[in-house]
């Protein structure tokens, strides 16, 4: 089986991808656009930024987190999102 088959978005299903750049404005734009291939939403989580990342993501992506100063490694972009719903045991 063909790698992109086994990557396809899988259909009735959301798959959600929380990417965390810092400073990535050369990069941002490429890996969102290949993300969003195999991903059905990707939330783009910038912490502060110094260069354009956050601008060039913000084309790309309906939903954003931004923080005007950086937080640094330590806090997981998920402290951010919402609370999700848990499935399974």
């Amino acid at each position: 089986m063909a790698l992109e088959t086994l990557l396809a978005k899988p259909p009735g299903r959301l798959i959600v991808v929380c990417m965390p750049p810092y400073n990535e404005e050369y990069a941002i734009a490429s890996v969102i656009i290949k993300t969003q291939k195999y991903f059905s939403k990707v939330v783009v989580c910038d912490d502060g930024s110094e260069d354009q990342t956050g601008e060039l993501a913000a084309l790309l992506v309906t939903d954003m987190i931004r923080d005007r100063q950086k937080k640094g490694e330590g806090l997981r972009p998920e402290a951010d999102v919402p609370a999700r719903p848990r499935y399974g045991g």
